[in-house]
Parts: structure tokens; sequence; C-alpha cells
């Protein structure tokens, strides 16, 4: 029709003229089944029937009696749906984002830790401070991306760094200082933001392809990053955070990129294209280059020897020379260092490894990491030319060697220098950064990354991601003519109405469809609404309230028999400082407070470490964290 919506029309077979019947103009008319006396159909989430031949319009009021089953509050397992990862300075911990939320999990001992438990809100992209204390993430708490940190120990608030209304935020990378944060964004540009005052400057942008990789000098004074040409070759830029000037560093004739500083400011590291290595196709006169790959070196000051620089062993007798101070690592900024930014392209050496697929460059001491590539066909990775394996060169002693020797789909090495952390084939692994060939790796135990979802806020949370989606990356930013706004408002009107994720999927179907565009799906979602039995810990106690304060209180704590088996009392324990009368102000870090009901903090943490923040008062005198584990059943307890 004119407004362009579906809607019953009438066909005469004799006149054959066309003619509509019904006006609707907010939503489309959906699966209209004829029947003896008038079509029924659906509409705007409500059911009509428009009788024939009169032709009359009813509105059913149809009440389905229902559990609500799917729309239940439950337990899922979010180990399989991990999205990107990091890990702590120290390689304690790692640090992922899966389904919308950010967890850090221990090497071997101790909790994992949900530290946001946001149904409605999705984080992701997340970054552990050099310094520790602070992880950094994209949130759409607001209702729009935003660049986001909280306390890495599960303890505090969410604060939101960034303020830009609009737009798609990515990767954010730490300063060597953990003051400022650098991260890209789907308009091609890249900022850094202070994390004091909450000023994001933009660095760049490039007009054809996003800012991908991009990496900090130990003084936290410059950036480097590689951005694409005319031609398409990706080349190295500098940015002075002082200045606020970049230059351009690659000559223009390589495609250069993943520029990484070495940790005491002398060299830049890089990946480029250099070999060519052609090949000959078997089957027509077609010339393909493959593995061009090699690892660079490039001296930051001018008259800074290469590491590569020839020596020569002399019959007279050198100066005794002093012991060189090695410096262990210790997070913060470097002093500020000095970069001779002309000619620098002009020092750069190859690194003696072989010609490769080459990605994924990180450094530590005087080693570089990297990780090769098997070669890409069509298909995907071609069997037999190599396995993503990880590996070092050492500077000190000219000598590489592999680290990991296949199937890595990604790594990430700690700040420090003394760990990797790894995905391989869907599974998770720490291993000493001086290993060789995967030796002293250990699994990650995952099954017990839990979050407790709600699905209504899920599924609101999904439906304005999906619009965002739409109007920040749709090919057209005048959304093929459509008022995207009102469209967007028009159909989140339906989302009090959605009782499964399959109504979700429809909901948002019907709103990417008014684009009239192909190649714009929907499908699939979690939809076990079953859940598992997760029981709820309890520390063998009575919670009273204080009404004024809004805080509880441990009124009774029953010591139990800790000698014995299925006696013990979690507060009892040797060296667990709690005692009648405390207050209990926070679990895992999540704030306890009337009329939260404190058994709800305690769902699937039987027999798990379980942080309890507790205080002689409830405003918080003498506050203290206390580590236990609840059990299953306090009954014995309270019998003896």
């Amino acid at each position: 029709g004119p407004a362009n919506r579906l809607n019953i029309w009438a066909y005469n077979t004799q006149t054959k003229a066309f003619r509509q019947v019904t006006h609707f103009k907010d939503y489309d008319v959906d699966w209209p089944s004829l029947g003896n006396n008038g079509i029924v159909f659906q509409n705007g989430g409500s059911l009509y029937v428009l009788d024939l031949p009169s032709e009359q319009l009813h509105k059913l009021n149809v009440v389905v009696p229902s559990d609500g089953v799917r729309t239940r509050q439950r337990w899922v397992a979010v180990n399989k749906q991990i999205r990107s990862f990091d890990i702590a300075p120290n390689g304690k911990r790692a640090l992922f984002d899966a389904r919308g939320d950010i967890f850090t999990v221990p090497a071997k001992n101790g909790a994992i830790r949900n530290l946001t438990r946001t149904s409605g809100a999705q984080e992701q992209y997340a970054a552990w401070s050099p310094d520790g204390k602070w992880v950094a993430f994209m949130t759409d708490q607001t209702g729009e991306n935003e660049l986001a940190m909280r306390p890495s120990d599960g303890s505090g608030k969410t604060q939101i760094l960034s303020r830009f209304k609009k737009g798609y935020f990515l990767n954010p990378v730490w300063a060597p200082g953990s003051d400022k944060i650098a991260f890209s964004d789907n308009m091609h540009r890249l900022w850094y933001l202070n994390v004091k005052d909450k000023k994001a400057v933009k660095v760049d942008q490039d007009s054809l392809s996003p800012i991908n990789d991009y990496s900090w000098s130990p003084d936290g004074k410059w950036l480097a990053y590689s951005k694409l040409n005319k031609s398409g070759l990706p080349q190295i830029y500098f940015y002075n955070l002082d200045s606020r000037k970049k230059t351009k560093i690659s000559t223009g004739m390589y495609a250069d990129n993943e520029p990484v500083f070495s940790p005491d400011g002398k060299y830049l590291y890089f990946i480029s294209a250099r070999h060519e290595n052609p090949t000959f196709s078997e089957t027509e006169f077609n010339i393909a280059t493959l593995k061009m790959d090699g690892i660079y070196v490039a001296t930051l000051q001018k008259d800074e020897k290469s590491p590569f620089a020839p020596k020569s062993d002399e019959g007279i007798p050198a100066q005794k020379k002093k012991p060189s101070k090695t410096r262990s690592w210790k997070p913060g900024a470097s002093a500020p260092i000095t970069i001779d930014l002309q000619g620098l392209m002009n020092r750069a050496v190859p690194v003696p490894v072989e010609a490769n697929d080459y990605g994924n460059l990180q450094a530590s001491g005087h080693k570089i990491y990297f990780q090769t590539r098997p070669l890409q066909t069509i298909e995907g990775p071609l069997p037999g030319s190599g396995e993503s394996a990880v590996k070092v060169y050492d500077l000190s002693k000219k000598k590489e060697n592999t680290l990991l020797a296949n199937h890595v789909g990604a790594y990430v090495l700690s700040a420090d220098g003394s760990t990797i952390l790894y995905a391989q084939k869907g599974k998770f692994f720490m291993v000493p950064a001086t290993a060789t060939n995967g030796k002293g790796a250990h699994r990650l135990a995952l099954s017990g990354m839990k979050t407790q979802i709600d699905p209504k806020a899920e599924w609101d949370e999904m439906y304005h991601q999906s619009w965002r989606l739409f109007r920040d990356y749709f090919y057209n930013a005048k959304m093929n003519g459509r008022n995207w706004d009102e469209i967007g408002k028009r159909y989140a009107r339906l989302l009090p109405q959605l009782g499964s994720r399959e109504d979700l999927n429809y909901l948002i179907g019907e709103m990417i469809g008014e684009l009239g565009n192909s190649h714009t799906y929907v499908w699939g979602g979690d939809d076990d609404y079953t859940g598992k039995y997760n029981p709820t810990g309890v520390l063998g106690a009575d919670f009273a309230l204080n009404a004024k304060a809004g805080r509880y209180y441990f009124k009774k704590i029953y010591p139990g028999d800790n000698s014995r088996e299925g006696y013990g009392s979690p507060l009892s324990k040797p060296g667990v400082n709690v005692k009648q009368g405390d207050y209990l102000l926070a679990v895992n870090g999540q704030p306890l407070k009337a009329p939260t009901n404190p058994y709800s903090l305690f769902v699937n943490t039987v027999g798990k470490q379980v942080t309890l923040t507790v205080a002689s008062d409830p405003s918080g005198k003498d506050k203290h964290n206390v580590v236990v584990k609840p059990i299953a059943n306090e009954l014995n307890l309270r019998m003896l």
C-alpha cells in the first residue's frame, strides 16, 4: 500500500481490480489464515479477525495461560561463549568477556569472578591495566556503546569514561602508566582517552579500513599504529601526545603493520611484507605471492646500534665493565624516551626468521613474540602449509624458539613477560613464556563460568544493539531513505510482549526488514529455558535487618564443629575474622542492601570461594574482606 505496509487486499476476478481492505500503518499484517467466514491474522502483537463478506475488523482479546518459563531468570554456563580475552599483568589471572559479562579466572587458586553481572547491558573487549588495578571494556549500559572501567578485584562500580553518544568502539589498549587508554571505532578512527579527565582525543582516521593495530611507547608519550595508503598498503605512523602531531614512518613501498615498541625504548619492531616469493598456478598462467612477511627492527635513536651490528674479537684487553643492572619488570611508564623520526625506516633491519605469514607481534624484555599462520585459501587454511604456532626471538641470544607448536587460535603475553594465555581448539591454557613446544602448559578450569541471566533484559539489550549495529555499520548512511530512529522506537513498543527468543528474532527481522535490503538476516539464539539446578550456598548463620540503615548483619553464627566432616561452619573456620553482630556489606564485590534478599547473592556458590565484605557497623567501620566457602546445608550446625 501507500505506506509500504503489508495489508489485506481484495482482487476482483472479473474486473481485475485491486482494493485495499485493511489500512494498518505501523506494522505488517502477518500469517493471514482464511476460514469459512473470515480471515484471522496477526498485527502488532495482536490477533484480528476480518469478517467476510462484511469486511468488519475485530481485535481479539486472547489470554494464553503460561508459566512464563522462557522468561524466568536462570543460571547459564558461558564458558563456550567467550569472545575476547586478556591476562593479568602478573599472569595470575585470565580475563574473559562472555555473554555480555566480564569474568576473571584464576590460573590455579581462587574463585571465578563475574565483575559486571548485567543482563541488560553488553560488556566486551576487556583489557587489564598494567598496574593490575583496573579492567577497561566497552559497554552499552547507557544505551550507547562507551568506554568504561571498573576495579579488577570485583569491588566498586563501573565508571563510564567516554561520552560519545553514538558509535561502536573496539579494542582498548592501556598505556604503561595505566592513565590512558587507546581504542578504535567503526568510523575507522583511532582515539586515546585520559582516565582522569575523561577527555577523548582523536589521533587519526583511515579512509578505507579500521585501524586495528596500535601500541604505546614505554613512556606513554607516543602511539604507533598503521593505516592504509591510497594503494591499500598499511603504513606505520607515530603520534606524539604532547605535540599532537602524527608522522608517517613507512616509505610507501611496502605493507608495514603491527608496530610494537621495545620495553627499553630503543627499538621499534614491526611486520612487513617484503618477501615476494612468486608462485605459478598449476592450471593457468597466473602468479601469486605467498608467505611474504618478515619481522624487522628499527632503532628509535639514530646513534643507537642495531641489535645485529657486527662484532669483532680483538687481542687488546678491554676495560672491565661494571655489571649491568638488570631491572625486573615494574608497572608504570618509563622515563621519557627520544625518537629520531627522520630516516627511522632507513634504520630498519630484518630479524633472521624465515619468511612466513606473521601476526600478533608482542614484546617483553629483549624478546620478540609472534604467531605464524597457515596459508589461507578461499575455503580456509591449506592443510600442510604450516600450523598456527607461537614463536619467540631472543635478541640477546640471537636465537628463535617455538613456544607453542600448533593450532593456536590467539595468544596474549602478560605485562611482566612471565606468562602466555592462549586459545587452542576452544580451550584456554596458560604456559610460562620460557616454554618450549607447550611444555608446562595447564588448562584453565572454566566450567565454573556461570552467570544469572534475565531473558527479558537480555532481549531488550539485543534488540537495541541490533538497531545500533545497523545505524552504525549499514552501508547507506541514509538508511535507504527510512526514518531509522522512528522504526527503532516503533518496534521497541512490542518488547514487553516477547515470550521467547524466537519472538525476539521475529521482532528484529521485522525491524531490519523495513530497510528492504538483501543479506540482512537473524537466526539462532539461546532458547534453552530449562537451566540446570544451581544450589544456594549458606553460611551457618541467621541474618537480621537494620531497617534504618537498610543493612543486614549476622544475628547468630552457628559455630558447628570444624573437626568433623559435615559439621564445619564457614564463618568459624580458623582465620575467618567474622563475629556475631558484624554487617555483611557485599558478596564477591556485589553490594548487599535491603530490599535485596541476602541469599540471592549466594546462588551457585556451594563449595566455591566467596569474598565477603564485612564491617562492625552499617557505615563500614573496620571494613575488611574474608574468603569463605558456603555449604549446601546447615542443618547439622543448627542441631548441635
